[in-house]
């Protein structure tokens, strides 16, 4: 890997260029809840090159970012017949993004948000990616008490046997935080949509779930 960079105190620019063998787990390529059916480990992906372009650009509690990638794969990992791991030869890919943080506190509130769009193309049919996602996290905090709500969209994308619709979910929860132990509510698909993410499998719907979360340093 090759990264050559540029800081400034506002702004910084970031290129890398990568080649090789990549090794990565089932869990970082697929969402852990896709049917996956494979006989054997996950095989490795090989990259003939990537390139990846960063623009960053940080204000006081405000930083907003702009990326390129392009890679050409000389064997990418996908999905075939009967959501059995396959690996697609000679792809070349580009995907291009754009973030968005900011924070701030009106009062005794405190906002913060997290806005993160993407356009992703391939030249090749790569089952569950998505041509645009959209993702945004918007959270606040008054006092102990702690109120978050995600939203998640996905336009058209490529199944293993047809195309897929697109889909947005929404999530939402609260919680009380005393030091450092949170108690917390949460609900899952807050519309009761029942999607169709993958293949023959739908959004099970709106669900619950609450517990304790314990965040103490060692």
């Amino acid at each position: 890997i090759v990264s050559i960079s540029y800081s400034k105190l506002w702004i910084n620019v970031v290129t890398r260029f990568s080649s090789g063998v990549q090794h990565r787990t089932l869990e970082s390529v697929f969402k852990p809840q896709l049917p996956i059916r494979y006989p054997a480990g996950i095989p490795t992906e090989t990259l003939s090159i990537r390139s990846d372009v960063i623009l960053e650009f940080n204000f006081t509690g405000q930083h907003l970012e702009f990326g390129a990638s392009y890679k050409e794969w000389l064997c990418r990992l996908n999905v075939g017949e009967d959501f059995m791991i396959s690996q697609a030869n000679r792809v070349k890919e580009t995907n291009l993004s754009v973030s968005l943080r900011n924070t701030w506190r009106i009062k005794e509130l405190l906002f913060s948000n997290r806005l993160c769009a993407s356009y992703n193309h391939s030249d090749s049919s790569i089952a569950f990616l998505p041509e645009h996602t959209i993702n945004d996290t918007l959270t606040v905090h008054i006092g102990m008490i702690e109120m978050s709500a995600n939203a998640r969209y996905e336009s058209l994308r490529d199944g293993v046997t047809k195309a897929l619709p697109s889909y947005y979910i929404l999530n939402t929860t609260a919680g009380i935080r005393i030091s450092a132990i949170k108690f917390y509510l949460e609900i899952a698909n807050l519309t009761n949509r029942k999607s169709e993410i993958y293949d023959g499998y739908y959004l099970i719907g709106r669900k619950y779930a609450g517990g304790i979360k314990v965040n103490q340093r060692l």
